[in-house]
């Protein structure tokens, strides 16, 4: 017992140095016509308020001495980000530059300006052979400047395969949003990730939430950059910021009533997805491209997407 709390408190130490606290300094948003100000938050705090110039988020120290910062956020709200520091007890701020979001996760990876010293090790051991095994347990939460830790211990009792064909680990616990999981040589093994929806229609039921997500699948991700990250969600200035993909028309979003009377309905999955065309605007590429009112937008096709994204109102 005396042997594994001084691996716990061991491993207390390297999470202070390693799971650093990032803040993010944004732009006020532009106010929206007809917007309703008053917003509603989730939880209570700044995670969920899009509205936010000052966030304060989880970042991870990975080898090489970039940051994975474990925040999905949209892309209207990366596109005000100004400036980033990265804040760790005791020690002065260290600035950090936007380097990429990922693509496929909720994350996106920033550059401190100066080493923040040892980055934390990656275990890339199947979950499915680190069944029943005893692993270190870290939860941390960080609430604005607050953070909280509580260390224990764990073992992976499932494996779950996603919609990439990727595994999971799971816990006997369902609640893991604040989990990360550490080898007994104090090497990163899992820690919660939120995966980002899949385009085109396909249906991953955990896309949109954290999950327990293999530290190998992040590490992997941030060593193919650019090649996995999302070249939209970016920061922008703020002239650019409510730059528009222009199309042209002015869309009302299908009913099944509609589907049916279009006929599209095996197309539409009866009337959830699609927009029926009410207005096209002069001169626009819409009208060059001989789009009538009337017609019914199923599906968009991009460069970056094998696969046609749907059209969602």
């Amino acid at each position: 017992a005396s042997a594994f709390a001084a691996q716990l408190k061991e491993l207390e130490a390297l999470t202070a140095q390693t799971l650093v606290r990032v803040r993010l300094s944004l732009r006020s948003p532009k106010a929206t016509p007809g917007q309703n100000p008053m917003r509603m938050r989730n939880r209570g705090d700044e995670e969920s308020d899009d509205s936010a110039t000052e966030r304060n988020e989880l970042g991870v120290l990975l080898p090489g001495g970039r940051v994975a910062v474990l925040a999905a956020l949209k892309s209207g709200v990366t596109a005000r980000l100004e400036r980033l520091s990265i804040q760790r007890e005791g020690k002065p701020p260290v600035p950090a530059k936007f380097v990429a979001s990922l693509r496929d996760f909720g994350v996106f990876v920033v550059e401190p300006e100066q080493p923040l010293g040892e980055a934390l090790k990656i275990d890339t051991t199947h979950p499915a052979d680190r069944m029943g095994q005893l692993l270190l347990r870290a939860e941390i939460d960080l609430r604005g400047e607050t953070r909280s830790a509580y260390f224990h211990e764990s073992r992976i009792a499932g494996v779950r395969v996603g919609a990439r064909q990727e595994a999971y680990p799971e816990l006997p616990d369902p609640e893991v949003k604040d989990t990360f999981l550490f080898t007994l040589d104090r090497a990163l093994y899992a820690l919660p990730i939120t995966r980002r929806e899949l385009l085109g229609g396909i249906r991953d039921p955990f896309a949109g939430r954290r999950q327990l997500t293999t530290a190998r699948q992040l590490a992997e991700a941030v060593r193919r950059l650019p090649e996995t990250a999302d070249p939209a969600n970016v920061p922008v200035s703020e002239a650019d910021e409510n730059r528009l993909a222009w199309l042209g028309v002015e869309l009302q979003p299908l009913t099944r009533e509609l589907a049916r009377a279009n006929q599209v309905s095996d197309q539409t999955r009866d009337g959830q997805t699609g927009g029926l065309i009410t207005y096209i605007h002069p001169d626009s590429p819409a009208a060059k491209a001989g789009i009538k009112a009337g017609m019914v937008l199923l599906r968009l096709r991009t460069a970056a997407q094998p696969v046609p994204i749907e059209v969602q109102l």
